[in-house]
């Protein structure tokens, strides 16, 4: 009852400013709450006429567009829109399609980026089709100077990361030269999400961040080449035996991150990890020892089976 009476006075201030005789009085506080619904719904079945005519009114101004949006590549998406659409939902939209998110996305019309709270109203006038150019950029974040507004971009990237887009992949590759430890590991990180979609650039990029002066990124690095060695990325993979052959002056944390990741490899090359690891057994650390142990129990069964598949002998208990 609250809300038709609501509505009812709301239609009733329009009939005051339009200067027109109300159609109905309102019922009295005194009436039962059956007899006041009864007489509220009566009001609006009066003023169906008047609700209908904005209605029409609101629709008539709600322009159908047909936008196409290209991208760098030239690659064009077509959408069907409302003149009404503010930019920031439009991005929303479009981020959806093309697997980023919205923050990361510009439109540009005739050379003018347009910003999120326009409407395409504001820059439409007697057209039904419009087409703009879309970016995917990274919002001034990547020079922004504050740790915590890197650290948000990447966290933000990092969801959309495992689509593989590659202007997004760029954007994280950069934060991989971040100059905060702490932004390089996080980049490292959410890039390890895109591991199947690694190429010799990407590859290229983890080389480098494997001699960094700071051990977790260095560690992180590692983690990225193991994920996409697991995607079935061959030269992530070799990366890795290479750096399990080159651990002398490692720092302990370095060196078994590097034996763990290599450990949980399943179609790692066995023999060179063997040969690699058997050296570790001396190492003067009690915990990369330990470390290199269970490597070699989880490496080296798996090698002696398949000896014994291919030879046609059975193995003894």
């Amino acid at each position: 009852s609250i809300d038709l009476e609501n509505s009812v006075h709301n239609l009733y201030r329009v009939d005051s400013l339009l200067g027109r005789e109300s159609k109905t009085c309102f019922p009295e506080d005194s009436e039962s709450t059956a007899s006041r619904r009864s007489r509220l719904v009566e009001a609006l079945e009066l003023y169906r006429p008047t609700m209908w005519f904005f209605a029409k009114q609101s629709a008539d101004m709600e322009q159908s567009l047909r936008l196409e949006i290209s991208n760098a590549a030239g690659n064009a998406t077509e959408l069907d829109v409302l003149s009404s659409t503010s930019v920031s939902d439009l991005k929303v939209e479009v981020a959806r399609l093309w697997h980023v998110p919205p923050e990361f996305l510009a439109f540009i019309l005739d050379g003018v980026i347009l910003m999120d709270t326009a409407k395409l109203s504001d820059v439409v006038v007697g057209i039904s089709d419009l087409r703009l150019t879309g970016v995917v950029s990274d919002n001034g974040t990547l020079t922004h100077e504050s740790i915590a507004v890197r650290r948000g971009a990447i966290q933000t990237l990092g969801k959309c990361a495992d689509k593989g887009h590659q202007k997004l992949l760029g954007v994280l590759l950069n934060f991989c030269e971040d100059k905060n430890e702490v932004v390089r590991q996080d980049a490292l990180v959410a890039l390890a999400n895109a591991a199947a979609f690694f190429d010799d650039l990407v590859l290229e990029v983890l080389g480098e961040c494997l001699s960094d002066e700071n051990e977790l990124v260095r560690c992180r690095a590692i983690e990225a080449l193991g994920a996409a060695s697991k995607s079935g990325n061959f030269k992530a993979a070799s990366l890795l035996l290479d750096c399990l052959e080159c651990l002398e002056g490692e720092p302990d944390l370095v060196k078994c991150a590097v034996i763990s990741t290599v450990m949980r490899l399943s179609d790692v090359d066995r023999v060179r990890a063997i040969k690699a690891l058997t050296p570790r057994r001396q190492d003067s650390s009690p915990v990369v020892k330990a470390v290199v142990e269970n490597a070699i129990a989880a490496i080296q069964p798996h090698e002696i089976r398949a000896v014994a598949v291919r030879d046609d002998w059975i193995l003894e208990p």
